[in-house]
């Protein structure tokens, strides 16, 4: 037997340590479906921060000169991916912390690790899940604000045509302007023959 066989079967080397004194062996099908999961909610938190970054970087752009149909329509795509994400995500971290605990389908680990890990990634989850909700208040607030903003520019105080009125019209209006822009051009154009 070599020292490293006999550390490894006391427990102090990388399969054990002092840490994993005790634990359920970390091989079989459920260590194997805790794996599974806990790498498919790391990857769904870190799609949650990427979009709630999204969002925040897309709604600074409310209101002012970057502001169009299309910035709105990206937005409020990436707002229900991410609340659709969230909700599978849900699915998965509780399907992880019953592995953890021993209570999934037949069995679990019952790993103390994997119940840390579990722990970890559920409290991971719900900071995504509250910080996503901040910026979808405040991100709807903006749009709030800046179609109310367009209203009164525009002179369109009637709600009867809702939320996105003021920027038909302005958009409207933008449109004449570019037909007259071309009318003149044509006009010009012709006296030259």
């Amino acid at each position: 037997m070599s020292f490293g066989d006999a550390i490894h079967r006391e427990g102090f080397g990388p399969r054990g340590g002092a840490r994993g004194a005790g634990r359920s062996d970390d091989s079989g099908p459920a260590a194997s479906e805790f794996s599974s999961q806990a790498n498919l909610a790391r990857s769904n938190v870190q799609q949650l921060l990427t979009n709630i970054n999204t969002i925040t970087r897309l709604s600074s752009a409310l209101g002012g000169p970057k502001d169009t149909v299309e910035l709105r329509e990206r937005l409020h795509r990436i707002i229900e991916e991410t609340k659709l994400l969230g909700v599978d995500t849900k699915s998965v971290i509780k399907d992880l912390n019953q592995i953890a605990n021993g209570s999934y389908q037949g069995g679990g680990t019952g790993n103390g690790r994997h119940k840390l890990e579990a722990r970890k990634l559920s409290d991971d989850f719900q900071r995504s899940l509250q910080r996503y909700q901040e910026v979808v208040r405040t991100t709807l607030q903006k749009e709030r604000e800046s179609v109310a903003k367009a209203k009164r520019e525009t002179g369109d105080l009637d709600d009867e045509g809702g939320e996105r009125s003021g920027l038909l019209e302005r958009e409207r209006e933008r449109e004449k302007e570019r037909e007259r822009e071309r009318e003149r051009r044509r006009g010009r154009g012709r006296g030259r023959m």
